[in-house]
């Protein structure tokens, strides 16, 4: 069996983050038609956390991966368009967000991942199989982290209306989640063949990374 622990820090300056924009819209219902990936400029930020790691070895070919990760991590300094908040109507103005101690996207404070796998020799080849299940906390989606969202009616920032963030149509939260894959396969005595058979997402949740 084997054990590894390991400590890090990264500390960014000028980090850039990726927004769809909207660049057109349709005259007549001011739907968007027209989207664009635009870079976000963050000041500063940082991360830092500790990672566990083992592998057990059982008798029977029997063997057990684990490893656990805390992170925390921090947006030092920020101030941004926010993208969500783009007025149509006058000509795609938006208003400024500082994310000063916000969380990075996807960034979980704790993920735990471990891989039960087990070898056995057949008569007519070699069996495998092999159980994963992982969890990760809930983490946000974008740098916004579920802030309001503040429209503003003018270049000079007059506020119009604020909303929250799953009000305005832009949820950023992804809770908490566990999931399970399984595979086998049967290895030929000769090597030549072989047939495998894999489930992924075995309790059916939903989860999204964007």
């Amino acid at each position: 069996s084997t054990y590894n622990a390991s400590g890090f820090y990264y500390d960014y300056s000028d980090q850039v983050f990726q927004d769809l924009a909207v660049i057109a819209t349709n005259p007549s219902t001011g739907e968007a038609t027209g989207y664009s990936l635009v870079n976000r400029n963050v000041g500063k930020s940082a991360v830092y956390g500790v990672e566990l790691e083992s592998v057990l070895r059982f008798p029977g070919n029997v063997m057990l991966n684990l490893n656990a990760l805390w992170l925390d991590s921090e947006i030092k300094e920020g101030k941004v368009a926010d993208v969500r908040s783009q007025n149509y109507g006058a000509g795609g103005i938006t208003s400024i967000i500082d994310l000063s101690g916000n969380e990075l996207p996807l960034a979980s404070k704790l993920t735990f991942n471990a891989r039960l796998q087990h070898t056995m020799e057949l008569p007519f080849g070699t069996l495998d199989w092999q159980l994963l299940a992982s969890y990760r906390s809930a983490y946000y989606l974008t740098q916004y982290n579920n802030r309001d969202v503040v429209f503003i009616s003018d270049t000079a920032g007059t506020v119009d209306h604020v909303e929250g963030a799953v009000e305005a149509g832009f949820p950023d939260r992804q809770r908490a989640r566990t999931t399970v894959n399984a595979g086998i396969g049967l290895t030929s005595l000769d090597g030549h063949w072989r047939v495998e058979a894999w489930g992924n997402n075995l309790l059916d949740n939903d989860i999204s990374q964007k």
